[in-house]
């Protein structure tokens, strides 16, 4: 993967409405500022996945940077690997993406040690995230226009 030089100046580009970045060029989404910007899709790739933590990371900076993305209606984050993926960086990521209406994540399954299946990265606690109960006013507040959603996990591969 490509080393990036430390951000020092944002570039704006006030039309632009799609941004896919794939592998080494996921970083990008750091130095730039698209505030009509509607879809971003962000692909690693089963040879070379982008860190979790830079993808998550890259795009909560975007999403902080952009005052919440308000005109970003999808987002796809695809074979980003989950590596260290925990369910609070997850939701406090999307927290910053509230006019989201289609969320796509795809993913590898983490790998099996000595034939044991490590867990899948999209696990419960995140489904539980994402879950919606009347009861609670508060599982309301994640993600309240969302319309569509796909989760894909593929089978573990051995070491």
């Amino acid at each position: 993967m490509p080393c990036w030089p430390a951000v020092s100046t944002i570039t704006l580009f006030p039309r632009l409405e799609e941004v896919r970045l794939e592998n080494g060029a996921v970083p990008l989404l750091d130095y730039i500022s698209a505030p009509s910007l509607s879809s971003v899709m962000l692909r690693g790739s089963r040879e070379e996945e982008v860190e979790e933590r830079q993808a998550l990371s890259v795009l909560s900076k975007f999403a902080y940077r952009q005052d919440g993305c308000p005109r970003l209606r999808s987002l796809a984050l695809l074979s980003v690997a989950w590596d260290g993926f925990t369910t609070e960086n997850a939701v406090a990521c999307l927290r910053h993406l509230p006019s989201l209406e289609h969320l796509h994540i795809a993913k590898i399954a983490l790998f099996e040690e000595n034939g044991h299946h490590m867990g899948h990265p999209l696990d419960i606690p995140f489904a539980r995230a994402l879950t919606r109960d009347p009861a609670t006013p508060a599982s309301l507040e994640l993600l309240p226009r969302l319309t569509s959603l796909i989760l894909c996990i593929d089978e573990p591969k051995p070491l």
